[in-house]
């Protein structure tokens, strides 16, 4: 489901380290990769379809008249409610065990992405050695029971499986009396948690920006060990995949400092982050800039154009390394664009990309982000392909042709880099090297073939892929 969301309480942030909700989001997110989200609102409405049939006997004994005659009515209602009631207490416990199993699912593929189970297995403890474990404080909390990382609620009917048997299966040698130690220690405050500390954070900044952050005279702090660039290997590179180490961490939070401060007002409502968006796409050549202000200006209003004139120098100082960063910081209010907007917005944007009559690589990923974002029938997709390299040779082949040139001083080169990569992929036969013209319909056109690779297959083109590309991104 690309457009599920995971809320944290604020009992979370308060009380658990990154390590542990990191634990608690990889869960989240299992449950969304396996489905589980359109299977849990499916039990919310069975249930609740159970309810309302009790709810109708209810009322049919109520209206029924207070005479004889209208015995018959009243024991037709009787019947309905306690048909429903049995009903709703079938489906509940329907509801429970299988969530129990879910959950135990969840927690396994947790520990997957993460590849810490001690960071998973460290908030079940917190979880269970607080005095209100993870009850939820809410009216209509039982509706949703099964939707939460713990058991949110003392009932019977336990939508998760018991909280030590979990830590258990995380961790067979744990002791129960550490409970009574986690009980005892002080919560973590948020801050001491930081991996960077704030020098070195905004050296990291500066190496995005250009430009240090720190007063004039001052001494610039030396970056952080963890965020020295590493020389880059290909199987360093894909032995990384899917498994976020402190490097990466590390990297992450410096990307997140070095994003402007004023980059937030533009996340906050829906037209703010359709105008910075709109603002990353302005060219900065003045005859190219004037013609996609005339196109703005046909289809916008004045308040509107008020808004992306103050996005501009936003737009223009972000470094090349953070501008889809940038974006991404948009999407959550880009989502709250209505259909109409979101129609719209794709449309000038692509308008703005055509107007200098070529498309850079940027451009493509910005539109190509904008098109799954914006795509309002995302639905939830079969995560493994069947596609073999051979039946997508030539989807692959313009993937690496692409690439090849857009990355190359000149053909000879782009010809070697794309020789290089393809004989990994496919060393026995593979379509000759040719420069591709028209190369963003090409490729559009065949990443849905390249989405539909078996997982394998997808390893393998990653490995080609960073033969030629290794010598531009070192």
């Amino acid at each position: 489901a690309a457009n599920a969301a995971v809320t944290v309480t604020q009992g979370a942030l308060d009380r658990l380290n990154r390590d542990q909700l990191q634990g608690v989001i990889a869960h989240e997110f299992s449950h969304i990769l396996n489905g589980d989200m359109r299977l849990n609102l499916q039990l919310m409405g069975w249930v609740f379809g159970l309810f309302v049939i009790a709810l109708v006997g209810r009322t049919i004994i109520r209206v029924s008249p207070r005479n004889r005659r209208a015995g018959g009515f009243a024991v037709l209602g009787l019947a309905v409610m306690v048909l429903g009631y049995i009903g709703l207490l079938a489906g509940r416990i329907l509801q429970a065990a299988v969530s129990r199993q879910r959950e135990r699912l969840a927690d396994a593929s947790g520990v997957q992405f993460t590849r810490n189970p001690q960071g998973l297995r460290d908030a079940l403890v917190k979880i269970a050695a607080h005095p209100e474990g993870s009850r939820l404080v809410a009216a209509d909390a039982e509706q949703a029971a099964h939707m939460f990382f713990a058991e949110g609620l003392a009932r019977i009917f336990a939508t998760h499986p018991p909280i030590l048997e979990r830590i258990r299966e995380l961790d067979p040698h744990f002791d129960p009396a550490e409970l009574s130690r986690v009980a005892a220690e002080p919560d973590e405050a948020p801050a001491a948690d930081e991996l960077v500390s704030r020098p070195a954070a905004e050296a990291a900044r500066s190496a995005f920006t250009g430009s240090p952050l720190a007063p004039a005279g001052a001494a610039t702090a030396a970056p952080s060990p963890g965020l020295a660039p590493a020389e880059l290997t290909a199987q360093l590179i894909v032995t990384q995949v899917g498994r976020p180490d402190t490097e990466h961490l590390l990297h992450a939070q410096a990307v997140r400092i070095a994003l402007p401060e004023t980059l937030r007002q533009f996340t906050e409502s829906s037209g703010g982050a359709q105008a910075l968006v709109l603002a990353l796409l302005l060219s900065s050549e003045p005859a190219i800039r004037e013609r996609q202000q005339a196109l703005l200006a046909k289809s916008l209003s004045p308040s509107s154009l008020a808004v992306i004139e103050r996005a501009i120098p936003i737009a223009q100082g972000l470094a090349p390394m953070l501008r889809l960063p940038a974006l991404q910081q948009l999407f959550p209010a880009l989502r709250r664009c209505n259909p109409a907007q979101r129609r719209a917005l794709a449309q000038l944007a692509s308008d703005l990309i055509h107007a200098d009559a070529r498309i850079d690589a940027f451009e493509f990923c910005l539109a190509k982000l904008l098109e799954t974002l914006l795509n309002d029938e995302l639905e939830a997709r079969v995560p493994h392909g069947t596609v073999s390299l051979e039946d997508a040779q030539n989807e692959i082949s313009v993937l690496f042709a692409t690439l090849a040139q857009l990355g190359a001083q000149d053909e000879r080169a782009a010809r070697m880099a794309y020789e290089a990569g393809m004989s990994t992929v496919l060393p026995m036969r593979r379509p000759a090297y040719s420069a591709i013209e028209d190369w963003p319909r090409r490729l559009s056109d065949a990443l849905p073939r390249l989405e539909q690779l078996h997982p394998f297959a997808k390893k393998v083109v990653i490995e080609g892929l960073l033969p030629p590309l290794l010598p531009t991104v070192s």
